[in-house]
């Protein structure tokens, strides 16, 4: 009677554990794209701080001002609740506002 206990337990814990690694599985597969945006993000962020470094080193004091604030604002679109999409649709609009200010010297 005891080995029926034990075998039973045995098939009810493999079906478990089955369930939580296809559960995992399934989780890791849906965070991917937003691991990827987030991953993204992150390496446009660091491009914009190169931008606005060479930016404010060329221009004058306004346009130090717009760098700034553009980088400002990007930092802050970073740190937002944001979905990672949307953070990295409007880093990207923020790379190019940067090139075009560069683009202007």
């Amino acid at each position: 009677m005891v080995f029926i206990y034990i075998l039973f337990a045995a098939i009810i814990f493999y079906f478990v554990i089955r369930a939580a690694i296809r559960d995992g599985i399934i989780e890791s597969k849906v965070k991917e794209e937003e691991l990827s945006y987030n991953q993204k993000s992150d390496d446009l962020l660091q491009e914009i701080m190169g931008l606005e470094s060479e930016v404010s080193k060329e221009l004058d004091a306004e346009g130090k001002k717009q760098a700034k604030l553009i980088y400002d604002n990007s930092l802050m679109v970073y740190y937002s609740d944001k979905e990672a999409k949307e953070k990295f649709k409007d880093l990207r609009e923020k790379k190019e506002a940067l090139v075009s200010l560069k683009k202007d010297i």
